[in-house]
């Protein structure tokens, strides 16, 4: 889900439940994008009217095709069956060193880690806000405490702590600015806001491996993690601080 769905998750089956406190995650990964899918298939399904569509840069464009793809699809799935015989090399791989010191090999996808904030992802970070300013006037008005917490993509958690072969692109890798964009713009809107990039990265510097190896999901140690932090968040009366 992206912030559209979740405002509706919002609206229609947590107010029900009479919530004291609400917690709202948004991963910089894929929610914007979310929101536009989500756009999308109301027009699609209910015929709600898509708002104009700002023009995507030609690297989005060309990962959209390459999903729709035939051939790059039949490609892909015989890539993956041949793995097998002849396993695939993944340039986008670095080595984490955790806490029992085993070397970990953690993928990253690129996208996620090259994405520039352009004019497309600015219209749709300005429908996130949108959506988040109408969850934060619909929680004062119920008497909920909502705080929105910033979920950080992979690499800008582990990059700096792991060891890339020699020519890995990931290198050159540099994380866009959305976060900065995020914290100020609930620092505008008065909303409570928790970024977990901080302490995720200490905790990794500590050894802890918090998400999947080969996904870009939390493991089930990230959740723990983040599920403590929650707590303590919850638990204090005032705007929590790190």
């Amino acid at each position: 889900y992206g912030t559209l769905q979740e405002l509706k998750v919002l609206e229609r089956y947590a107010l029900p439940l009479g919530p004291r406190d609400v917690a709202w995650f948004f991963f910089e990964g894929n929610d914007l994008d979310d929101d536009q899918n989500f756009e999308d298939a109301m027009a699609y399904e209910h015929g709600v009217p898509a708002p104009p569509d700002v023009p995507q840069s030609w690297r989005d464009r060309w990962r959209h095709f390459l999903s729709r793809s035939f051939t790059a699809n039949v490609f892909m799935q015989l890539r993956q069956e041949a793995d097998r015989f002849v396993p695939n090399r993944i340039d986008s791989v670095g080595w984490f060193r955790d806490k029992d010191g085993h070397q970990q090999q953690l993928l990253f996808f690129d996208f996620y880690a090259t994405r520039e904030f352009g004019d497309y992802e600015r219209d749709r970070f300005n429908t996130t806000k949108e959506a988040f300013r109408r969850g934060s006037e619909i929680a004062r008005q119920h008497g909920i405490r909502m705080v929105l917490f910033y979920v950080p993509i992979k690499f800008r958690v582990y990059g700096n702590l792991c060891t890339f072969p020699k020519g890995s692109p990931c290198t050159q890798w540099r994380p866009w600015d959305l976060e900065s964009r995020f914290t100020a713009f609930c620092r505008d809107a008065a909303i409570e806001c928790v970024s977990l990039t901080d302490p995720m990265r200490r905790a990794a510097a500590a050894g802890e491996v918090l998400y999947a190896p080969e996904d870009s999901h939390w493991s089930a140690a990230g959740h723990a993690f983040v599920a403590k932090i929650l707590a303590r968040v919850f638990a204090s009366n005032t705007t929590f601080r790190q």
